[in-house]
């Protein structure tokens, strides 16, 4: 058959010549790189030839492998370089978490400083507020670490790890083991109770995520031992205290759509939009002089105030004689 003046030879050679020219000459194989090999990169090469990521990367892995004077000097430098803000949020979080590694907790409260403001979202505000929590918790200063996790709380209500925090955080502030069994209540309202809801709060939200856990066999496992840790200490509490701080502290629990920190929702909070005075600054600020009316034991731990005594004793009517 011919179509037009070429014949059918001519396509048929045309697709055999075309299938020759595609096949591979070569079979590809992927390049394996030795771990850090970037630190060679930034050694071998000129300091205008390596690049910001380059640098970003061999800061990181400086400091996950615990060389944390070099990852403050690497960190160091690439805030003289920082451009963008996202940039200018990872590396001010490095650079702090470098310095606390150190001690040196001062520099490290001014580099989360710097952090603050790179913030867009509620998940960088949270990690704002752990970072500044455990800074404080290296100073010894549990009030201004209290502060911080109740923030970070705020934010993420369904996160067992800063409510353990915060539980611990609470047991420093009243000078008691967590961990004791039993676990003893103050006679009347005080840090100790809020110490032992927050760990009920923790047990409340693991048994909430039975069977639905994100992350595999090794976060069930995770979460199992946390339980082991945290049951025995709830269940030495008096059965007044764990009946009404339960009816409290699960009611957003099965209310709220599960939603871990990693997958929690990224809401820009813009430069339009986030008051250049740091609207999350001013509020800490507030709560740090006046605690603002102990606004998150208002809001979590109301419940205390319905209970008259958690070690009543019934009176026993004596008849007359």
């Amino acid at each position: 058959m011919e179509f037009a003046l070429f014949s059918d030879d001519f396509f048929e050679a045309k697709e055999s010549e075309q299938k020759e020219q595609a096949a591979p000459q070569s079979t590809w194989a992927a390049h394996r790189s030795e771990p850090g090999w970037f630190h060679e990169v930034c050694e071998r090469a000129c300091e205008s030839d390596v690049s910001f990521n380059m640098k970003h990367l061999r800061a990181n892995h400086l400091y996950f492998t615990g060389s944390y004077p070099e990852a403050v000097c690497a960190f160091t430098e690439l805030v003289k370089l920082m451009r963008t803000g996202n940039h200018q949020r990872e590396v001010a979080e490095g650079l702090a978490r470098s310095l606390l590694k150190l001690g040196d907790t001062r520099l490290s409260l001014e580099a989360a400083s710097q952090l603050k403001l790179s913030c867009k979202s509620e998940a960088h505000f949270a990690s704002y507020h752990m970072l500044c929590a455990e800074i404080h918790q290296k100073i010894g200063d549990h009030s201004k670490e209290l502060i911080h996790l109740q923030q970070a709380i705020k934010i993420h209500a369904m996160n067992t790890d800063m409510w353990l925090k915060i539980a611990e955080c609470y047991s420093q502030i009243s000078r008691i083991d967590l961990y004791s069994v039993p676990f003893t209540l103050s006679k009347t309202k005080d840090a100790t109770w809020f110490a032992a809801a927050s760990l009920l709060r923790v047990e409340i939200i693991l048994k909430s995520l039975v069977g639905r856990e994100s992350g595999g066999a090794l976060k069930k496992k995770r979460n199992q031992k946390l339980q082991n840790r945290v049951h025995p200490v709830v269940a030495s509490l008096p059965p007044i205290f764990i009946s009404k701080a339960h009816e409290a502290l699960c009611r957003d629990v099965f209310n709220l759509e599960f939603q871990t920190q990693d997958e929690s929702e990224f809401v820009d909070l813009g430069s339009s939009k986030l008051n250049k005075t740091g609207e999350n600054e001013e509020s800490v600020a507030t709560m740090a002089s006046e605690r603002q009316g102990d606004w998150f034991e208002k809001q979590w731990f109301s419940f205390a105030d319905s209970i008259q005594d958690v070690y009543y004793v019934p009176q026993v009517k004596m008849c007359d004689d």
